[in-house]
């Protein structure tokens, strides 16, 4: 007999062996039997948490689709900015951390200033691609950067990025229905540029061999 108290909540029934369970209440679905059982199929992941970094590439930061985005030409942008968020800011000086922005906060709603420090600042090649080794599990934003370094284009909350993540863009806050263009951007012909992290020599990849002159027909 079903034991349960209240609208919601986990039931218990009892039913005798060979007896098919009959649902008493119009709101019971999917009963599932609590008894050992195969473990069901994983979902594979590339997240490593032996590895302490992930890589970000963008194809085009021209392509954008705010009214400050829509207004860069090409050729403005010359260098990319990598701002992470201190989540503790006891040992932090002034010298190393900046009020930079107001903002509120995301999960309380209540109004506060968050301390944020320069990773560094990066070129952006002059197809509008950048490729980027940056620190896992931190909050980060990135603005681009005109000639004189005056902020053309900023972002406006924070992204994090797993162990050994590996994320694209197609641009800055494109369209986001927009098909990305299919050519070889000159970023990702390098090996991505390590930003408040330690460079590493060797990229992570899976690799196949193709015998001399390919393969016969």
């Amino acid at each position: 007999m079903l034991e349960s108290a209240g609208p919601l909540g986990v039931a218990g029934a009892e039913v005798d062996p060979g007896e098919e369970f009959q649902g008493i209440r119009r709101g019971e679905v999917d009963a599932v039997a609590v008894a050992a059982r195969p473990e069901p199929a994983g979902r594979s992941s590339v997240v490593d948490d032996g590895v302490n970094s992930a890589q970000l590439y963008c194809m085009n930061a021209y392509l954008s689709d705010t009214a400050v985005g829509k207004h860069i030409k090409p050729g403005q942008i010359k260098r990319l900015r990598v701002i992470q968020a201190l989540t503790d800011t006891g040992g932090a000086s002034d010298d190393d951390a900046q009020l930079r922005h107001d903002r509120k906060g995301a999960d309380s709603g209540e109004s506060g200033r968050v301390k944020e420090t320069v990773l560094g600042e990066i070129p952006v090649e002059k197809d509008g691609s950048f490729f980027l080794e940056l620190p896992a599990k931190m909050p980060l934003r990135l603005e681009t950067l005109g000639d004189g370094g005056d902020v053309l284009q900023a972002m406006q909350s924070w992204f994090w990025l797993m162990p050994s993540e590996r994320r694209g863009c197609i641009g800055c806050h494109e369209d986001r229905e927009l098909t990305p263009p299919n050519r070889h951007v000159m970023a990702l012909r390098k090996r991505p540029i390590a930003v408040g992290v330690p460079k590493r020599k060797e990229i992570r990849q899976d690799t196949k061999t193709y015998p001399k002159g390919g393969y016969g027909r």
